[in-house]
């Protein structure tokens, strides 16, 4: 029994060690199919929130017309590492109550996440959740996305970036929606 034990280990050692069966560095066609599964299989490290936003940290930004929220980013939280960008949302209702809530956005999935939720008295809840599509319904993330931290689905360099495309109104570098009457317009920007 021993002897079995411990042909299968070297066996599941010698598979781990060794690449895929085809003895090539190029990943089999299931991992390239599956990369997304394999790279979230890994256990992320959740980053500890940054210090609860303050007032004259906050950068407004237009999100839609549809919506008597006004929305911030806390510009000391701007945080680009790698394809991820992470920072502080601020979703102040009509009557002035601050919704405020730590994410991040994969640049290269469009992808978003919740780390940490903001409390009336000014301290995190740190609940991560999933990383999640961004889809239009989600208004902010799908904004931050497209037109400041993700332009072209090109994560920003540095924070200053991130702060520059918030206080002009957007990423030099966000591709501009389709507009009918604008459409054979030429570019003035």
């Amino acid at each position: 029994m021993r002897a079995a034990l411990a042909a299968l280990a070297c066996a599941l050692l010698a598979a781990a060690c060794g690449g895929n069966s085809r003895g090539t560095d190029k990943p089999s066609d299931w991992e390239e199919k599956n990369a997304r599964l394999l790279r979230d299989a890994a256990p992320e490290t959740v980053p500890a929130p940054p210090q609860y936003p303050a007032e004259q940290n906050l950068v407004k930004f237009f999100v839609t017309s549809a919506s008597d929220f006004s929305y911030f980013v806390d510009r000391t939280s701007i945080a680009p590492e790698g394809v991820v960008v992470r920072y502080v949302l601020v979703a102040r209702s009509p009557s002035g109550v601050d919704n405020v809530f730590f994410e991040a956005l994969n640049c290269r999935d469009r992808d978003f996440r919740t780390y940490a939720r903001g409390t009336s008295d000014r301290k995190w809840i740190v609940r991560p959740n999933d990383w999640h599509r961004i889809e239009p319904i989600q208004r902010a993330q799908y904004t931050l996305y497209g037109q400041y931290f993700c332009p072209n689905s090109a994560p920003i360099h540095s924070a200053n970036e991130g702060v520059n495309a918030l206080e002009r109104g957007g990423h030099p570098w966000a591709t501009l929606p389709n507009t009918q009457g604008l459409r054979n317009q030429p570019n003035t920007r």
